[in-house]
């Protein structure tokens, strides 16, 4: 027989389910690193999967386990000061449309509660080095074709 949580769900549903919102959350983290210097709408969609998988664990596990940081306070007041000037501003219609800039701190949290390990931070942080020196990388071939430089002829000239 299985036994049942205090949420009425059987354990090996909710252990089944946060195994996979785990898994969803690493591989979105991982998606955000590779994509931040290429792509605003791929880093987008990674991080609202992150928030669903985040907000899927929160509801099958009826808690939120946030770890307390020393920034807390200034990002949180950043934040509400950022929100209160939207709304007295001139034109909130378009200022609480900007929020959505000073509202990506939450990465900060998600990154600071999720990443456990150390091997797993080294490894965000390698991927988006490597992201980085690729994209540097292809933007100097798109450069070179783009200003008419004949690579054979250098390449030639380079071997020759």
């Amino acid at each position: 027989m299985i036994n049942e949580t205090t949420t009425g769900l059987p354990v090996a549903r909710n252990q089944r389910l946060q195994n996979l919102t785990e898994r969803l959350i690493m591989l979105s983290l991982i998606l955000y690193a590779v994509f931040a210097p290429h792509s605003v709408a791929i880093t987008q969609g990674a991080f609202l999967l992150l928030v669903t998988a985040w907000a899927v664990q929160i509801a099958v596990n009826r808690k939120l386990n946030l770890q307390r940081t020393p920034v807390d306070v200034a990002l949180f007041g950043f934040f509400a000061c950022c929100v209160v000037s939207s709304f007295v501003s001139y034109d909130p219609l378009i200022s609480v449309k900007g929020l959505r800039s000073p509202a990506s701190f939450l990465a900060f949290y998600f990154v600071s509660n999720k990443v456990r390990s150390l091997r797993f931070a080294v490894l965000l942080a390698f991927l988006i080095v490597l992201s980085c020196i690729a994209n540097v990388v292809a933007s100097g071939v798109q450069l070179g074709i783009g200003h008419g430089l004949r690579m054979l002829v250098l390449l030639l000239a380079v071997l020759s």
